[in-house]
């Protein structure tokens, strides 16, 4: 603990900055009994156990981790502040595409290019910021089709889940924690995402396949964006993304059993002192370690199975990917692109 605050003070954050004022703003809006209707109700109440999450982890200094958490709050809350706050006349079918585009209009005008995406600040809020700023045209385009092959307000939705993800990129950019080390020496990670995939296909048989589809499915998500971020050159965005997919792999992929609580204290009290050594911004690793952290400090004296897949994937491919990757050919032309779209609340 008392070295996450240390570096928790290295990056500059205050005990009072707009991050907890945002958490806040956050926790009043979920917190509304009386706005929304039988649509948005469940979803402001559904966000708070989320959000006292996020405001333990403030509280025991896991700031980077409760900036990764609250991503998914601000952009379920985005949509239903902006439903909530629309007239009868512009939830109306005929004013929708019109409503469309204006949103798509506010993201062209309003949205950080990718080559300012928190410049100057920690290679957390880089990372964060570069693979989020995808998401605000993605729910945009997702919810013309909802509108058009559902009901209005499923499309509505989605317009303010897209004004909420590229809020939560503009907190990135604001957030006073300047680069006070190096940058990492970052890399394509094709390599790794080859690798990764392919030792994920290989379990993916009856029955487990069936049985945790779900899993399956977050997983290969994960490496999806990562790829289509490594492709696209955001080297921070997609470590940050690759390093999610290796978390929400390891419980399909490794065998190995588990370590007990205390070894897996001792393994994450390493990588701190990994992460802290030296001048090189280790951040991005930090949002692992105390994401760690703050499940263990939820169950303490527990070995909780995402703690597990941080200590023992996560981290570790961290350290790997900053070392020069093996050389690789020119990928295929992709044939077909296949994307899943997640219902609310899936």
């Amino acid at each position: 603990m008392k070295l996450t605050l240390i570096f928790a003070l290295i990056l500059g954050f205050q005990a009072t900055d707009r991050l907890t004022s945002e958490v806040q703003r956050c926790l009043a809006l979920a917190s509304d009994e009386k706005a929304g209707d039988e649509f948005t109700r469940p979803v402001r109440s559904g966000s708070i156990p989320a959000l006292q999450q996020i405001e333990a982890d403030l509280a025991g200094g896991r700031r980077l981790a409760a900036l990764h958490r609250l991503v998914v709050q601000e952009i379920n809350l985005g949509g239903v502040s902006y439903l909530d706050g629309l007239g009868a006349e512009q939830r109306e079918e005929a004013n929708f595409e019109k409503e469309w585009a204006r949103v798509g209009a506010l993201l062209a005008k309003d949205g950080p290019h990718p080559e300012a995406l928190a410049a100057g600040k920690i290679a957390a809020l880089r990372a964060e910021a570069e693979a989020n700023a995808p998401t605000a045209s993605i729910m945009r385009e997702a919810g013309l089709e909802y509108g058009r092959n559902t009901e209005i307000k499923f499309g509505l939705f989605y317009l303010g889940s897209a004004l909420g993800a590229r809020d939560f990129v503009e907190l990135c950019c604001g957030l006073d924690a300047p680069a006070g080390k190096q940058a990492p020496p970052l890399r394509s990670l094709r390599a790794e995402l080859d690798t990764l995939q392919a030792q994920l296909l290989a379990v993916y048989r009856p029955p487990v396949s069936v049985d945790r589809h779900s899993e399956f499915i977050g997983a290969s998500s994960a490496l999806k964006e990562a790829r289509a971020l490594d492709a696209a050159g955001q080297r921070y965005g997609a470590l940050l993304r690759y390093l999610t997919a290796c978390a929400r792999c390891a419980p399909l992929i490794d065998s190995a059993p588990a370590p007990s609580a205390d070894e897996l204290v001792k393994v994450l009290d390493a990588f701190a002192q990994r992460i802290q050594a030296g001048d090189v911004d280790h951040s991005i690793a930090q949002v692992f370690l105390e994401y760690a952290r703050s499940e263990i400090a939820a169950a303490p004296g527990t070995c909780p199975p995402v703690s597990v897949s941080i200590a023992t994937r996560s981290l570790p491919g961290y350290f790997a990917a900053l070392e020069p990757g093996p050389a690789v050919a020119a990928a295929p032309k992709p044939e077909l692109d296949v994307t899943l779209v997640r219902w609310p609340y899936t």
